[in-house]
């Protein structure tokens, strides 16, 4: 698996191949039968319209005016439009893989058109109405702003669009492909270019991100989550209200919600559409995330955001009753002491100081927990009127007071910063100081379990741009690896 050549005109068609092929190869089983007969028409497509296909797919938004449309090496973009808009039986996409002229909101208009061409469609409106304020003023000349399709919108026969049609299909296969929504094509020049240097790790069949098609199912409807509340939240600002209190419990109760009872919760059509595709993926029966540790941290992540975004609002209840179900997560450690404050915050102190007590109790807790949670009883126990807890003396620690020249100067002389100024003054001849950050101790233990880390393990590397495996941060990460790790540190021991 190569990333095309960039001397080649069509490089970027040549990538997109090699991601459908790869997914044909190694998911096929997860992909419906209508949308492996559009995978099947993408492939019989002839390679200008192809290559369109994947400009487009490249691009920003979905809506694109034909004759803003030029790319030499593809030549004359109607001809190669028209079987993109040439309707496809018994696939994800009936209409055609695009589609000509389709209807516009106002909104998808507004994104489309330059101000001078809106001034021309609109002349009635003042010409001193910035693009800002357009929505508002066509809306009010006209009164109608149902959809439309451009010429309908602009009075001008000419200007005719072309739509992708794909929906989530080009998503999803992106998705199954690299194992997240991060990366994309622009990896493959990345890694052509040299600028995303990755370790060759063999792959097979069997090297793939997800093994059951509710996976996907699931990682697109955590996602679809997450961008509702990013959008609502950003429409709303950091002004609390109860519109957006409402919007923040379906979330949760969506997140929570088995397939079929969830698709109910949201009024958003790619929301629902995950769901049902979930209900439909393992006979509408409930899924559990923790049958999958991948999907089971994604969640979390996105419930302690949600938790975090409560307290923010001052949802402080709300805050802690998610906070909860976070105590068996890779993220109780965090969430804990979130719990405790927004407990302190939502007015119940005395709840609030048991549970930080309890937790201090535990043997096993982490030295961040333990810490955020003994800065919060003192002040626990005033509001109680409780005797502080007495802390323990902390240790001497030796120190060294060290003068060095203004950050000015070192920089005159070469030296940035105050780390790097420290180092220098502390430096001799015999013992040389280094700054490193945090790079060294991380870089020594790579090279040391470097064949353990790159071990070609399923769901840790799927394709060839990986940096690292993709459950480096999940919980099992050392647990999937213990027998290779302790070979390793034994044969290390026996060479020492």
């Amino acid at each position: 698996m190569q990333a095309a050549p960039l001397d080649n005109p069509r490089y970027y068609l040549a990538n997109f191949d090699t991601l459908i092929d790869w997914v044909c190869q190694c998911h096929a089983d997860l992909l419906t039968e209508a949308e492996r007969a559009t995978v099947d028409a993408i492939t019989r497509l002839p390679d200008a319209s192809r290559a369109l296909l994947v400009r487009l797919l490249m691009r920003k938004g979905d809506h694109f005016e034909r004759s803003q449309l030029h790319y030499p090496e593809i030549g004359a973009i109607e001809a190669a439009s028209q079987p993109l808009i040439t309707p496809l039986a018994d696939s994800a996409t009936p209409d055609g893989l695009c589609r000509h002229n389709a209807d516009l909101t106002l909104d998808e208009m507004l994104a489309l058109v330059t101000l001078p061409r809106l001034r021309a469609a609109f002349a009635e409106l003042p010409r001193s109405t910035p693009k800002r304020r357009m929505h508002d003023a066509i809306s009010e000349l006209l009164g109608d702003v149902t959809p439309r399709p451009l010429p309908a919108w602009l009075y001008d026969p000419a200007a005719d669009t072309l739509s992708v049609g794909l929906g989530e299909l080009s998503r999803r296969l992106s998705l199954m492909f690299f194992g997240n929504l991060r990366q994309n094509l622009s990896d493959f020049v990345l890694s052509e270019l040299g600028l995303l240097r990755c370790e060759t790790v063999a792959l097979s069949p069997a090297s793939r991100a997800f093994t059951h098609r509710w996976e996907v199912d699931r990682y697109l409807t955590l996602e679809q989550l997450r961008e509702d509340w990013q959008q609502a939240s950003e429409r709303q600002g950091r002004t609390a209200n109860a519109e957006l209190e409402r919007h923040w419990q379906r979330i949760v109760a969506a997140l929570d919600a088995t397939p079929s009872a969830a698709a109910n919760e949201i009024h958003s059509e790619p929301f629902a559409t995950h769901q049902l595709s979930d209900a439909r993926a393992t006979g509408g029966r409930a899924i559990d995330d923790r049958a999958n540790a991948w999907l089971a941290q994604r969640r979390d992540r996105l419930r302690f955001s949600l938790a975090r975004d409560a307290e923010r609002h001052g949802w402080h209840q709300a805050a802690v009753r998610q906070y909860a179900c976070l105590e068996d997560s890779a993220y109780a450690p965090r969430a804990m002491p979130r719990r405790v404050r927004a407990l302190e915050l939502s007015g119940d102190i005395s709840a609030a100081h048991a549970l930080a007590s309890e937790r201090l109790a535990r043997a096993e807790i982490t030295l961040d927990e333990q810490l955020a949670l003994e800065r919060a009883l003192p002040r626990l126990c005033r509001g109680l009127g409780l005797p502080e807890p007495r802390r323990a003396k902390a240790p001497t620690t030796p120190q060294i007071t060290l003068t060095v020249p203004d950050l000015a100067t070192s920089a005159a002389d070469g030296i940035h910063g105050v780390e790097r100024a420290a180092a220098h003054a502390l430096a001799t001849p015999e013992a040389p100081v280094f700054y490193v950050e945090n790079g060294l101790i991380p870089a020594l233990f790579t090279l040391l379990c470097w064949e353990v880390l790159f071990a070609p393990l399923p769901g840790a590397f799927f394709h060839a741009f990986h940096t690292g495996p993709a459950d480096l941060y999940r919980p099992d990460f050392v647990s999937r690896r213990q027998a290779a790790f302790e070979a390793n540190s034994s044969q290390c021991t026996k060479g020492a």
